[in-house]
């Protein structure tokens, strides 16, 4: 007998213990075949209607019927419906009343010319719509009344030329909306009124030419924005200043042939994501991306452009699109060799030079440094030049210098300017009070780092100017900075270096004054000279010994104050040790106090809300 059993028999208190465990076993076994048989029967009672294909009739794909020949009870499970019959001219009213669990419902490629109102009531769990590859020419207010969640509209190549406002009102969670080549021309103030939760939109392919300033308001989630292939011929500043959150920006295949310092205002500073790619741009402010510190892919292959001056929103970039362009190779590219060099990306080959024409077809990763120069007009350019500035904007120093890193200086071809526009009657044609001090920072054996402060800020470009006895070599600096370093320079040489603000009128500075003037020497021998420095620079080696002595006294003051405090504290605390008291110190921070950058931020969101 089984060892179990017999110690079950022998217990008298579990004697009827076999007889109902054999009876729950049997009652469970009935119910589940029970189950089974109501199954297949149900199963069996539900038939696939004709010219479907069910998969466990939670899928169903109608290929040749109609939906008039669609039978009214079709399984309440159907999560998932597909018409492909081709010819759908118009869906009427209620076409879909009983399917209240349906989720997704495909209409594409039925030649669908026209949808009623109302023709999607009853599908309360609707989230994926396809509506795409029809003929619909308009939607009608109303007609999305019901599908309240729907999440994902698809109506992509189809004919719609003018959008409503208010037409997708109900769509609370609509995510991502699909409008793609369709015949729209224009976007009218408050299209996505109430399409609060918004984040991809897609209107590529139209024929869109205007945008309203208030066309976004309501879609603040919005993060993609897709308007490349249509008709404008700006970016559309103004409708875009409600999208806080954009990160993606495509506007390619448009005709955009400028762009300004205020093309994207300090409200898409969260931008990632820009694309420019055909649309003739050949004209970008220097500040033109100035505020979009998060940039990481510019794309503006396939345009005129000549030049592109050094942002700091460039120093976030991962991965730039330049090819071609008509690249003038100079002294204005130089960040951009260097970032070339620094990224090691794979399409260095890319960025081209047109021009000069002695480094037309290079890359300019392959173009010497010493060629890229601006000389300016007034001197006369040497063929194989021997002195070259560094442009530094792509990377911060931590040299002593009047003004910030951020502002580092690059060296451009000569252009227009705003000084004269401040020209007195009799003009100083140096304008040298506009230059307070000028500085020679650092010092090598080859190499100067020079340093000016001015007066007033009224022109953004500026002449070096730095001889040796007779022989004088110049240089232009843009952008409004105030530094430059002088490269491969005689050992031991004495230079003489002047700034000379640009002008009309720089043809007639033959004498600069002595505020705009520094003198300094390379370090080396040459002739058994020692090295000299600038007058200024002994002041500042004067006025740094001193601070430095004075920090050392305060340093040792602080250390005695503390040593002192410790001591007493340490008294103090066994004191309270030895009485078995507790001292605790509380450190708060006073909520009341906010940073620059919070109330910065606050501001930006009082004007944003006051926009709405």
């Amino acid at each position: 007998m089984d060892p179990g059993v017999d110690s079950l028999t022998r217990s008298p208190s579990s004697a009827n213990m076999p007889f109902f465990g054999i009876l729950l076993c049997s009652v469970t076994l009935m119910q589940r075949c029970t189950l089974a048989v109501n199954s297949v029967s149900h199963s069996a009672d539900i038939q696939c209607p004709n010219g479907c294909v069910c998969q466990l009739y939670h899928r169903i794909n109608c290929a040749n019927i109609s939906l008039g020949d669609l039978p009214t009870q079709l399984p309440e499970v159907t999560t998932e419906l597909q018409f492909t019959a081709g010819h759908l001219p118009i869906i009427p009213a209620d076409s879909f009343l009983n399917l209240s669990h349906l989720m997704a419902l495909h209409l594409s490629g039925n030649n669908i010319r026209q949808i009623k109102p109302g023709a999607f009531n009853g599908l309360s769990q609707l989230q994926y719509l396809h509506l795409n590859n029809n003929s619909i020419e308009a939607l009608e207010i109303g007609v999305f009344r019901e599908v309240t969640t729907v999440t994902y509209l698809h109506l992509e190549n189809n004919l719609i030329a003018n959008l409503m406002p208010g037409v997708f009102y109900s769509l609370e969670r609509l995510n991502v909306l699909d409008l793609r080549n369709n015949r729209l021309t224009s976007l009218r103030d408050q299209t996505f009124k109430s399409v609060s939760a918004l984040r991809h939109l897609f209107l590529s392919d139209n024929r869109i030419a205007a945008i309203s300033p208030k066309a976004f308001r309501g879609s603040r989630e919005l993060t993609q924005l897709y308007l490349e292939g249509n008709r404008l011929t700006a970016v559309p500043t103004d409708a875009l200043r409600s999208l806080k959150r954009l990160r993606v920006l495509q506007l390619s295949n448009n005709v955009i042939p400028t762009l300004s310092s205020d093309t994207f205002g300090p409200r898409l500073r969260s931008l990632e994501e820009v694309y420019l790619d055909n649309t003739s741009l050949g004209d970008a402010a220097s500040r033109a991306f100035s505020r979009l510190r998060g940039l990481k892919v510019l794309s503006m292959r396939g345009n005129r452009l000549v030049t592109l001056s050094f942002s700091n929103a460039f120093r976030s970039v991962k991965q730039f699109g330049l090819s071609g362009n008509a690249w003038r190779c100079d002294c204005g590219l130089t960040w951009l060799r260097d970032w070339l060099l620094k990224q090691n990306v794979t399409d260095q080959d890319e960025v081209r030079c047109s021009s000069p024409d002695a480094q037309s077809g290079k890359p300019l990763v392959n173009v010497q440094l010493e060629y890229l120069t601006c000389a300016p007009d007034n001197l006369k350019a040497s063929a194989t030049p021997s002195r070259t500035a560094k442009s530094y904007s792509p990377r911060p120093q931590s040299t002593v210098r009047p003004t910030p890193a951020s502002t580092r200086g690059r060296l451009t071809p000569p252009r227009a300017t705003t000084s004269e526009n401040a020209t007195p009657t009799n003009p100083d044609p140096c304008f040298s009070k506009r230059i307070t001090e000028v500085v020679v920072s650092e010092i090598t054996a080859s190499s100067l780092l020079v340093n000016w402060k001015v007066l007033e800020d009224l022109g953004d470009e500026y002449e070096l100017w730095y001889s040796t006895g007779a022989e004088r070599q110049g240089l232009r600096v843009i952008g409004g900075v105030q530094e430059m370093e002088l490269s491969e320079l005689n050992t031991g040489a004495v230079y003489k270096i002047c700034v000379v603000p640009q002008s009309s009128l720089i043809d007639k500075c033959t004498r600069p004054s002595d505020n705009q003037c520094t003198v300094a020497q390379t370090l080396g021998l040459r002739g058994n000279k020692e090295p000299v420095q600038s007058e200024s620079r002994k002041g500042q080696y004067a006025l740094g010994t001193g601070i430095a002595v004075v920090m050392i006294l305060l340093i040792v003051g602080a250390l005695i104050v503390v040593l002192k405090y410790r001591s007493n504290r340490a008294g103090f605390q066994r004191h309270y040790d030895e009485d078995a008291s507790t001292y605790v110190e509380h450190f708060e921070t006073d909520q009341n106090k906010m940073g620059f950058d919070q109330m910065n931020g606050a501001y930006e969101n009082i004007i944003d809300e006051g926009d709405v």
